[in-house]
């Protein structure tokens, strides 16, 4: 079985915080341009990554974040 095919929602949410190398992770897969090279006029990779931290987690505090996949 593919991973996507196990996917599902989840209203049951843990109070344990997770670390800013794990937040990386998931945007990381979630767009990559080495991993996900997709074509793109004039190379402009529109596609961005957003993050709103509702509560302060490992190494990363409330706010509104843009992930950048070079970094």
């Amino acid at each position: 079985m593919k991973l996507q095919d196990s996917r599902h929602s989840v209203r049951n949410y843990s109070d344990k915080k997770i670390s800013i190398d794990q937040i990386g992770q998931v945007c990381d897969i979630g767009y990559n341009l080495k991993r996900h090279a997709v074509p793109s006029g004039g190379g402009l990779y529109p596609i961005k990554i957003f993050l709103i931290v509702l509560r302060e987690q490992e190494g990363i505090k409330t706010g509104y974040y843009e992930y950048d996949s070079k970094k």
